[in-house]
């Protein structure tokens, strides 16, 4: 089965790669958002920094609000060998 790509070729369909999102705030959750959002790609977890800065939105309470699993040590090696990618995508450094 062939689907159009944004340049209206055809490609294989194929299953959604998995992402992990590192951060925090407002653009790690926008982040997220897109990667939930997208066929392409299924958010399999977030690492949000621990502990969570006050003066922004948490990414902690975005995942649970949206049923996203998250890693609440904040360390990118407590995630399930189940869970990692090959990539992953951090908005913050």
């Amino acid at each position: 089965m062939t689907a159009p790509n944004r340049n209206g070729a055809s490609q294989r369909a194929t299953s959604p790669r998995p992402a992990i999102v590192l951060g925090k705030g407002t653009l790690a959750i926008k982040v997220a958002h897109w990667f939930a959002a997208s066929r392409e790609w299924e958010l399999a977890s977030v690492v949000p920094v621990v502990p969570e800065p006050t003066w922004t939105d948490s990414l902690t309470t975005w995942a649970e609000d949206n049923d996203v699993p998250y890693v609440a040590s904040g360390h990118y090696d407590d995630l399930s060998q189940a869970t990692r990618v090959g990539r992953s995508t951090s908005p913050c450094p």
